[in-house]
């Protein structure tokens, strides 16, 4: 198991899915501070070439006192300056979990291992891992966005921040451990390729809705909502809650990985 952990580890953080997603994250990251200030200050050249009125003025004011100061506890909270980069941590995990059955070599790894669900167990663990290294270098280029434009103020709320913080890791964990499940469970990457692409951009949400509209009309199941109770949809800060979301996190992770391992067991791997 150890070894497998460690090829894992090298492969991933070697492979070039990895790379793109680093970089994306990091420039995206960093570029975000210096980009809102040119924008801001865009906005204020041209109110006052227009003679823009005081509560005008004010508000633009207000902005750019915004993108010069922050608070560390608000990026802690907000890792991603965009959701949609989440996207990237998704991609990684798709193209990581089938690597080896794409290229031939998951046999060989399945054969040396007293239970095949090892080689799934083992990319989850991986996976884990890289999500908060991504994760982290995603808030480690706000900070230094910050740091470039203005400056970063060490509050009070760091501690429930990085709370929010964790819990947004575990959902994205429990996204992936069903896009894990379809590639290595039913082993469908173009599937599981268009989940990763939905859940990061939030368009699972009009699915969300039908549901719960088939749910009302045909079953007359009432105030409920499946989007209460989606890693996706709980991603976003506006329906973000952190005791259902851990409880959801940790419910998808147990279900989807427990179906995982089952199929390793009982299926020959190709």
């Amino acid at each position: 198991m150890l070894n497998l952990l460690r090829m894992n580890r090298r492969r991933i953080f070697r492979s070039k899915m990895f790379f793109i997603a680093f970089l994306v994250l990091l420039t995206v990251s960093v570029a975000s501070g210096p980009v809102q200030m040119a924008m801001v200050k865009a906005v204020s050249g041209i109110a006052d070439l227009a003679e823009a009125d005081p509560e005008s003025t004010a508000i633009i004011e207000e902005e750019l006192s915004v993108v010069k100061e922050v608070n560390l506890s608000d990026l802690i909270a907000k890792p991603f300056v965009l959701n949609f980069l989440a996207l990237f941590i998704l991609l990684l995990v798709v193209s990581f979990s089938y690597m080896d059955i794409e290229n031939g070599f998951i046999k060989n790894i399945a054969g040396q291992q007293p239970k095949r669900s090892r080689v799934a167990v083992s990319k989850f663990l991986t996976v884990m891992l890289s999500n908060l290294v991504l994760m982290l270098t995603a808030l480690g280029g706000q900070i230094a966005s910050r740091c470039i434009v203005g400056k970063v103020v060490i509050d009070k709320g760091i501690a429930q921040a990085a709370y929010t913080f964790g819990v947004k890791w575990l959902l994205i964990l429990a996204i992936s451990a069903v896009l894990i499940f379809i590639t290595v469970g039913i082993g469908f990457k173009p599937l599981a390729t268009i989940m990763a692409v939905l859940a990061a951009t939030g368009a699972l949400g009009l699915f969300y809705i039908g549901a719960d509209m088939a749910l009302e009309n045909l079953l007359h199941i009432k105030n409920f909502s499946l989007m209460d109770y989606a890693p996706d949809q709980l991603l976003t800060e506006q329906s973000y809650s952190g005791p259902r979301a851990i409880i959801v996190a940790v419910a998808f992770v147990v279900v989807f990985m427990g179906l995982t391992i089952w199929r390793a067991n009982r299926t020959d791997i190709k």
